[in-house]
């Protein structure tokens, strides 16, 4: 038990930290993985790839070549390779989309937009791989409630970081929304709100909104309308009309 808390806890740790910085060394290397929970990588790969706008070039039973063409007028190749314990990346081409070569300054394929788009894939899959771990490991009752106790008794730092955490990784499990719904509607309507409680429930509201499920709508909607704190509401509106748009 200890080891598999420890293991979910990393988890956010490791998406609060600078973890995606820019730097080419980060994006280069190769992505550990736990076969206990990630089943079939080369799915996880092609997942991610349709989530970023690449597609798939061939692929093998170990390797996957992505293909992001003609994207804001380049093209960029790369050699996913993936085995039992890591995903690897292996940049094999990129240049201006009608060009040849880059003997010409015109050209000239600038780094600086391949290794951003290396950067969000890389993320995209590691960010899908945590799903995954987290999954497996709330499908246990006892982690399950361990981790839902600390979302229900933590001090408002610690439920504000977790808010925060479930919106960068995109991982809306029906147990933590199910407790925010329920926190949110015990408190939004309270006459003091700290600014610290203020942004605690502002970022409860967009994991809601963030999951895109129409079903919280009408709590939204209330807390934009009827929240004792205007700046409460006002984050919420913005929220309601982001919804909207997705």
């Amino acid at each position: 038990m200890k080891y598999y808390k420890t293991l979910l806890l990393s988890i956010f740790v490791f998406f609060s930290s600078n973890s995606f910085s820019t730097e080419r060394s980060w994006f280069d290397e190769p992505i550990k993985i736990n076969k206990t929970y990630v089943t079939d990588t080369e799915a996880v790969i092609i997942e991610s790839l349709k989530q970023r706008g690449w597609e798939v070039k061939e692929k093998s039973p170990t390797m996957v070549t992505a293909w992001l063409n003609d994207y804001k007028g380049y093209e960029l190749v790369l050699e996913i390779k993936h085995d039992k314990s890591q995903i690897s990346f292996n940049q094999l081409s990129y240049k201006k989309v009608g060009c040849d070569s880059n003997s010409s300054s015109r050209c000239k394929a600038s780094t600086k937009y391949s290794d951003k788009w290396r950067l969000y894939l890389r993320k995209n899959i590691a960010m899908n791989i945590h799903k995954r771990a987290m999954d497996y490991l709330l499908n246990d009752e006892k982690i399950r409630s361990t981790w839902l106790d600390e979302l229900k008794t933590g001090d408002v730092e610690f439920k504000t970081k977790l808010a925060r955490n479930l919106i960068d990784i995109e991982y809306f499990n029906e147990y933590a929304l199910a407790e925010i719904v329920e926190q949110i509607n015990a408190n939004y309507l309270r006459n003091e709100l700290s600014s610290d409680e203020v942004q605690q429930y502002a970022f409860f509201c967009k994991v809601l909104a963030r999951s895109e499920q129409k079903k919280y709508t009408e709590l939204l909607t209330q807390v934009s309308q009827k929240a004792k704190s205007r700046k409460l509401k006002n984050y919420v509106k913005g929220y309601l009309i982001e919804m909207a748009k997705s």
